[in-house]
């Protein structure tokens, strides 16, 4: 379901410049609702960074996928109050999210694997550290990556119920700096010509 509204203000207030007046995000909820390609661009990595920014709706259920691939990196919500960056073998990073991230508040969320580290960014902040390190990839699978469900921990459902927005992946691990820079930019936005 296209057309929410895209991220405006932070949980404390703050506007969020960078979006553009008419941006809109996708709204996730239901059974069926999620995004996805026929790519299962996650699989093979030996880096990876993953970024989005969400505005959870209340939500009961174990186990909704927030972005990934089955079986390659998963990310979403384990338990109700738990975020968790899974991959087969690179261990997995679990973090309590229940009072850093309120339901119905934008945030910026950004995982990362060094290949030594799974590492957790919260609006630009580094909040979790876990995982192993790897030998040879984080993991392969045939599934698809997924945004809002669709089977991220499992090969189906994993629904979300809530609102995602400007969800990018890249093929290399991102520094501290360059996801704070990224957070940062879009919250402030950019002067023209810069």
């Amino acid at each position: 379901r296209p057309g929410a509204s895209g991220p405006d203000r932070l949980a404390d207030g703050t506007p969020i410049i960078g979006m553009g007046q008419f941006n809109t995000a996708f709204a996730v909820g239901g059974s069926n609702h999620y995004m996805g390609t026929s790519e299962s661009a996650l699989s093979g990595l030996t880096e990876f960074t993953m970024s989005g920014w969400i505005r959870s709706g209340p939500f009961g259920n174990s186990r909704v996928g927030l972005w990934g691939q089955n079986d390659a990196i998963e990310f979403g919500y384990i338990e109700p109050d738990t975020l968790q960056i899974w991959t087969p073998n690179g261990g997995s990073l679990n973090w309590d999210s229940e009072e850093a991230i309120p339901i119905d508040s934008w945030f910026h969320l950004a995982t990362v694997g060094t290949g030594e580290e799974l590492q957790l960014y919260v609006n630009g902040e580094q909040v979790a550290t876990g995982g192993s390190p790897i030998n040879g990839n984080y993991g392969e699978s045939q599934f698809p990556f997924r945004v809002g469900g669709g089977g991220i921990f499992d090969d189906t459902g994993n629904q979300y119920s809530g609102v995602i927005d400007e969800v990018a992946i890249w093929d290399r691990a991102l520094s501290a700096d360059q996801i704070l820079t990224h957070f940062q930019t879009i919250k402030a936005g950019v002067v023209p010509g810069d």
